[in-house]
């Protein structure tokens, strides 16, 4: 099932249940200790951030003439 066809529903249940794991105190020392930015937040903002990061890394392969073997 493509993750645009996972329920309304199913998508705010997993984003409360990880977002209550992420500003745990625990996970949080965990996650910083490992160097990760712990941002707990909503579905449309890690869609937004992946869509900038696609678009920015788009560029660097392009700019340095990366080529798949």
């Amino acid at each position: 099932m493509p993750l645009s066809a996972t329920p309304a529903a199913v998508v705010a249940y997993l984003n409360q249940a990880i977002n209550a794991s992420l500003e745990a105190a625990a996970t949080r020392a965990t996650l910083g200790g490992m160097g990760f930015d712990v941002a707990p937040g909503a579905p449309s903002q890690l869609g937004a951030l992946i869509a900038k990061d696609l678009k920015l890394n788009a560029k660097l392969v392009r700019d340095a003439n990366i080529r798949l073997d």
